[in-house]
């Protein structure tokens, strides 16, 4: 698990804070994702390179955004993606991702990535607070000089062709 925006939030760093976000997170997945997706089938997670034209998987329960309510309670999915090479890695590196991957302890208690710090390496300072309520790059970057028509033809593509890489 990993925070999404580049923010310090000093609140992150209470114990209680953090296992409450654990625990949520836990029984979304285990309530809401786990079993529906057929991500438990998928034997070609173990065969997962970091080479460019490789995939882990077609299950999109591999990896999720999700957003908490302000009391840790409850969860919203906001997407799904696979576990892929242009996965972003948010504050994992890639070798921690596979070795999660490898380990394959589901015993485990899911590690959650925090930026700690205000001087963390990965805190965006110059950000605005509230970035993670933005629209993704990606959709700028298409819409521009576009008519919302155009754009939403636009997107569509991008969404049929991620799909079909």
């Amino acid at each position: 698990m990993s925070q999404r925006d580049t923010n310090f939030y000093e609140f992150l760093n209470d114990p209680a804070t953090r296992q409450s976000i654990t625990t949520t997170v836990i029984q979304f997945w285990e309530t809401n994702i786990r079993g529906k997706t057929g991500s438990e089938d998928c034997e070609c997670l173990r065969d997962f390179t970091l080479g460019p034209n490789t995939h882990a998987c077609t299950s999109y329960a591999d990896t999720f955004d999700i957003l908490l309510t302000r009391d840790l309670t409850r969860a919203h999915v906001l997407d799904f993606n696979p576990y892929a090479p242009r996965t972003d890695s948010l504050l994992f590196t890639y070798d921690q991702l596979l070795s999660l991957l490898l380990d394959g302890d589901q015993s485990q208690t899911p590690q959650l990535m925090v930026i700690d710090s205000p001087l963390h390496p990965a805190a965006n300072r110059a950000a605005p607070s509230y970035q993670h309520n933005m629209v993704p790059f990606e959709a700028l970057s298409l819409s521009s000089g576009k008519s919302m028509q155009e754009f939403a033809d636009l997107w569509q593509d991008e969404i049929k062709k991620t799909l079909e890489e």
